[in-house]
C-alpha cells in the first residue's frame, strides 16, 4: 500500500492507494484532508501504511438503516422461505436491540451482548432462545455484515470476533411404536390419514408431502419419486425443486402405504365424480395448489388434538418414521363423508367456488360409472386408476 501527502488549501491531505476496482480494473484511492499540519498527515498516512488503521471511509448510516436496504436488495434473489427467515431473525431479534447503533460503531461488545440477552430473554412470550436460535440469527448477522465489509461501510465484521454459543447436543424426542400405531387408529377416517401414513413410514418432509404429486408416485411397483415441493410464506403458495441432489431421491413404499393411497385415491375420483364441473383437479396428492394442506400449525392442532403423545409436532412424527408399524395390518381406506366439500384445515380437490370443467386427469386412467345406493355415480376403482 502507498500513498502520499499534500497541502489542499490551508490544511494537509493524505492520498492512499487501496488497490484495483475488481469489475473495471481501474485504480482506487482514499482521500482524508483536515490534517493541520504536514506532520500529523504524514503520521496518519504510517499508521494506514503499517496496517494500524483502515483507509475505508465508514458508513455513518444506522444497523437498521443498512438492513432494511440489504434486505430489500437481496430477498427477490433467493427463495421466499429463505428471505422469511432472513426477515424475521433481524426484525424479531437485532433490530430491536441494535438497529439504532451506527455501522461505524459497531462493535464485538455490542455482538456480545446480543447472545446473551437473546440467550437469557430472546423469546416475545418470556424465556430465552436456545442455543441452535441464536446460532441462526448469528449466520444471517454474519452475512449482512459480510456485506457491509465488502461495499466498504466498516472495517471489519465484529461478529467474526466472537464466539458463537456453544451449541449442546441433545436426543430428539421421536413417537414410540405404539404411539405411531395408535395415532394412525384414531386417524383412519381423517382427510389427512394418507399424510399421516406417509410422515410416520418414510419420514417426507413437510414441503415434500404438500407438494407430492400423482404423476410422483407408482403403486406397482411401490416406489415415490421426490420432485416436488411446495410450501405457504405469507398465504401464498411456492414450488420448488428439491434444493439439493440428495432431496431429489426415491423412496420405496410396502403394501401398507400402498394400500392407504389406493384407498386415498379411490375417494379422489369419487369426488370428482359426486362434483362434476366444479370438481378442480390439482394433480396433488394432498389437497388443492392453491393451499399447502399441510401447514405447521394445522398439523400440529391435528397431532395434539389425536395423539396421546406427549408434544406432539409434525417434526416428532417424521423423525419416528423407522418403518416398525408396517408389520401391522393395513387400515381399511377411509369411508367417503356424507357431504363432501371443503374444510377449514384442508382444502379438498373438490371446491364449488366457482363452475369450471373438469380437468383430464394427468395419469391414464379408465373409470367405470356405476348406479350407488344413494343414486349417485362413483367410479369403480380399477388396476388402471394407478398407472403411471
Amino acid at each position: 500500500m502507498r500513498g502520499h501527502v499534500h497541502k489542499r488549501g490551508k490544511s494537509w491531505a493524505y492520498v492512499v492507494d487501496i488497490g484495483r476496482d475488481p469489475t473495471t480494473g481501474s485504480r482506487r484511492q482514499r482521500t482524508k484532508t483536515g490534517f493541520a499540519t504536514r506532520r500529523a498527515a504524514e503520521e496518519a498516512l504510517a499508521r494506514i501504511v503499517a496496517g494500524l488503521d483502515s483507509p475505508v471511509t465508514l458508513g455513518t448510516m444506522t444497523l437498521a438503516e443498512f438492513c432494511r436496504q440489504w434486505l430489500d436488495g437481496h430477498c427477490p434473489t433467493v427463495k421466499a422461505t429463505t428471505a422469511k427467515g432472513y426477515r424475521e431473525r433481524l426484525e424479531w431479534y437485532v433490530l430491536p436491540r441494535l438497529g439504532h447503533v451506527k455501522l461505524r460503531d459497531l462493535s464485538p461488545l455490542h455482538i456480545q451482548t446480543l447472545w446473551s440477552d437473546l440467550l437469557a430473554n430472546g423469546r416475545t412470550r418470556g424465556g430465552g432462545l436456545s442455543a441452535v436460535s441464536v446460532a441462526g440469527v448469528r449466520r444471517v448477522l454474519r452475512k449482512v455484515l459480510n456485506d457491509a465489509v465488502a461495499w466498504e461501510l466498516m472495517d471489519r465484521n465484529p461478529v467474526l470476533r466472537v464466539k458463537a454459543p456453544r451449541v449442546e447436543s441433545t436426543e430428539m424426542r421421536t413417537w414410540s411404536t405404539q404411539d405411531a400405531r395408535r395415532f394412525l387408529d384414531r386417524t383412519a377416517d381423517d382427510r389427512l390419514h394418507a399424510l399421516w401414513v406417509l410422515a410416520i413410514t418414510t419420514g417426507m418432509r413437510r414441503g415434500e408431502l404438500a407438494g407430492l404429486r400423482w404423476i410422483d408416485i407408482d403403486l406397482d411397483a411401490g416406489f415415490i419419486a421426490l420432485r416436488n415441493t411446495r410450501v405457504a410464506v405469507q398465504h401464498a403458495v411456492h414450488e420448488y425443486e428439491p434444493k439439493s441432489r440428495t432431496s431429489r431421491r426415491s423412496i420405496a413404499i410396502d403394501a401398507l402405504v400402498v394400500t392407504v393411497l389406493r384407498g386415498h385415491r379411490r375417494r379422489q375420483l369419487e369426488e370428482r365424480l359426486a362434483w362434476g364441473a366444479a370438481y378442480h383437479d390439482s394433480g396433488y396428492v394432498n389437497g388443492a395448489a392453491r393451499r399447502c394442506t399441510w401447514s405447521s400449525t394445522t398439523a400440529a392442532r391435528r397431532l395434539l388434538a389425536l395423539s396421546t403423545a406427549k408434544r406432539s409436532s409434525p417434526r416428532s412424527s417424521r423423525q419416528s418414521s423407522n418403518g416398525s408399524i408396517r408389520d401391522a395390518p393395513p387400515p381399511a381406506p377411509p369411508p367417503l363423508p356424507p357431504n363432501v366439500g371443503p374444510t377449514d384445515d384442508c382444502r379438498s380437490d373438490a371446491t364449488a367456488r366457482r363452475p369450471r370443467a373438469a380437468r383430464p386427469m394427468v395419469s391414464p386412467m379408465v373409470v367405470t360409472v356405476l348406479p350407488s345406493p344413494a343414486g349417485v355415480a362413483v367410479a369403480a376403482e380399477t388396476r388402471t386408476y394407478f398407472a403411471r
